[in-house]
């Protein structure tokens, strides 16, 4: 929870800034450093060019991601109407202006999936939750976005709605990231086959008998 960080985050990350990466005597709190780590520690697949020169353009093109667009995220989710219309404003231009470069090409680093696809991701993802919309001019980088999930296995929608029945009043109190994690792992565990057999169309609830949440 963002809003309430815990002191071990607060240990591990002189500025509490997070993700933080904790593995054996190491820790890492920048998200690209901590890309690039699992990327090399793990590196089947590759996500980053093997090519010195296309590595640094990548490396470039994250910089770039990150102070334009993703320093915008927290606006996104801010309380006041008008500093989410101004972040919503600032990232739907950033965005169409992608679009060119899809036109082009599969991903965003030519046709091979890479650590630019990784980071542009969870943005992506939520472009319902944060009521982004992109016109005709974006058709590219929305078919992009579905290729990128494809890609990663992802579809599954996280819409304002279901924003405001995680911190609705009802719940006595706020549902924990912990708390969604455990519910979704726990239902495709338990009904994933089923589930990915449904269709497009296809909704459902799903209910935490120990817990009451739904």
């Amino acid at each position: 929870d963002l809003d309430n960080k815990t002191e071990d985050l607060a240990i591990l990350s002189p500025y509490s800034a997070s993700p933080v990466l904790e593995e054996r005597d190491l820790i890492l709190t920048d998200p690209n450093i901590i890309n690039e780590y699992i990327d090399e520690r793990f590196p089947h697949p590759q996500l980053m060019p093997p090519d010195p020169v296309m590595r640094a353009r990548a490396r470039l093109f994250l910089k770039d991601f990150e102070s334009e667009l993703f320093v915008h995220m927290k606006d996104l989710e801010a309380k006041e109407s008008k500093v989410r219309e101004n972040a919503k404003k600032t990232v739907t231009n950033q965005l169409i202006k992608l679009s060119p470069i899809l036109d082009k090409q599969e991903f965003l680093l030519h046709d091979e999936y890479s650590m630019l696809d990784v980071a542009m991701a969870p943005l992506l993802w939520r472009l319902e939750l944060y009521d982004i919309k992109l016109g005709n001019q974006s058709k590219s980088l929305l078919k992009y976005a579905d290729k990128i999930f494809g890609v990663v296995g992802i579809d599954v929608e996280f819409t304002r709605h279901f924003l405001d029945r995680v911190n609705d009043i009802r719940n006595q109190r706020q549902i924990t990231y912990a708390e969604l994690i455990r519910l979704f792992k726990q239902s495709y565990k338990k009904y994933g086959k089923k589930i990915a057999k449904l269709g497009d169309d296809a909704q459902a609830v799903i209910n935490d008998m120990k817990t009451d949440i739904n």
